[in-house]
């Protein structure tokens, strides 16, 4: 368990019920930042109203459906 080191208080995570930004994420942004992040691994501009691009050079298109 880390230790937190604040100017009064030093306590862990868990003694103060701390959770980290990705557990607080709601569902909705959590599904648009996975989408953008596979849209980056295909080379494609993020924003899922962008539309599709082109399969990228060397992946089989059975990959890419």
């Amino acid at each position: 368990m880390a230790v937190l080191h604040g100017r009064r208080v030093v306590a862990c995570r868990q003694c103060n019920h701390l959770a980290y930004a990705s557990q607080r994420e709601a569902d909705d942004d959590r599904a648009t930042w996975r989408a953008d992040k596979l849209r980056g691994r295909l080379g494609w501009e993020s924003g899922i109203l962008n539309g599709n691009g082109d399969e990228p050079k060397g992946m089989h298109w059975r990959t890419f459906e």
